[in-house]
């Protein structure tokens, strides 16, 4: 195709020098005859690229038609229409009359609508639920208050009994005596049983007038009331004084006594009165105390005889005794 057209080129040239309008016709000619080769498509488009607009302050480029083409119209200025002409927006001036002020017409000013940006809607907010504070309870429940069992206490010891019974002269001795003694309650009222043992006989041996001593041994049984005056005085106080005021008590109830001088008794019965304090040995609130009890007693009865001897009341009983506190 190359060698072909430089030969046309040549011989078209020597053709032009010879006969001018001639070889003009001829490669016009040749030129019709020449296919065209199409564009081919852009990327997804079926169109024919055609020559991009001018730019802005650039101008325009004109493409010469091929040859039997038609030219295209040269392009053309749009009207401005007369209500937006030059000469109808100049405002009338001083020296133009009120005639010619008026026959000018001004067009109205195009304002454009405003433009307003979307609002920009963010991801909703959503508010912190607001957790009230709990109420603080300022007052104390009253404790529940548990019945406490009454506590129980066990007492052996020994002491001595002042007795004249069954002695001349009318002397009186202190006899070995020997108490077990149990209670139950350690609060204003409380509930004892005591027994209480003397052994006088063999002991005491004294002539006077040919007649001997004849000592009485005496066995007694008591059913008491402890009555403690100040035990519900001191209750938060765990001082020592404040609980042995706490252990003092008067015992008030009835006694049984069987007096017997060798094979003869006599049984009687009367009033038991007395009194005992509690010393602390053990340190305050132990589950267990030991305490040490001094205490007196007497029983109120009246006479009786174990054979020949006459038997009285005894003047005073005293004991001392380890009681455990439970």
């Amino acid at each position: 195709m190359g060698i072909l057209l430089g030969a046309l080129i040549v011989a078209c040239g020597s053709t032009a020098r010879a006969e001018p309008p001639r070889a003009r016709s001829a490669i016009l000619a040749f030129l019709r005859f020449l296919p065209r080769v199409p564009v081919p498509p852009g990327p997804g488009k079926n169109e024919i690229i055609r020559p991009e607009a001018p730019r802005a302050g650039e101008a325009p480029t004109i493409v010469a038609p091929l040859p039997g083409e038609p030219t295209p119209a040269a392009p053309t200025t749009p009207a401005v229409p007369p209500a937006l002409a030059p000469s109808a927006l100049t405002p009338p001036t001083a020296s133009t009359s009120p005639a010619a002020a008026a026959s000018v017409s001004v067009a109205p000013s195009v304002v454009a609508p405003p433009v307003f940006a979307p609002p920009v809607v963010g991801p909703p907010v959503v508010a912190s639920p607001v957790v009230a504070p709990l109420d603080v309870v300022t007052e104390i429940p009253p404790a529940v208050s548990v019945p406490r069992r009454p506590r129980f206490d066990v007492a052996v010891g020994m002491g001595g009994s002042f007795d004249s019974s069954g002695l001349v002269k009318g002397r009186t001795v202190l006899a070995p005596a020997f108490l077990v003694q149990a209670a139950v309650g350690d609060g204003p009222i409380g509930f004892a049983a005591r027994l209480l043992s003397t052994q006088a006989s063999g002991r005491f041996h004294q002539i006077c007038n040919g007649v001997s001593d004849m000592p009485v041994d005496r066995l007694a049984i008591d059913l008491l009331f402890a009555i403690r005056p100040w035990a519900a005085g001191y209750t938060n106080d765990k001082s020592w004084g404040s609980r042995v005021a706490r252990g003092l008590a008067l015992n008030l109830g009835a006694g049984g006594e069987n007096a017997s001088v060798g094979q003869q008794s006599s049984f009687r019965i009367g009033i038991v009165v007395g009194a005992h304090v509690d010393l602390p040995l053990t340190p305050s609130g132990d589950a267990t105390e030991l305490r040490l009890r001094l205490g007196v007693r007497r029983m109120l009865a009246g006479e009786g005889t174990a054979g020949v001897v006459l038997v009285s009341d005894t003047s005073a009983d005293v004991f001392g005794a380890l009681a455990a506190v439970f």
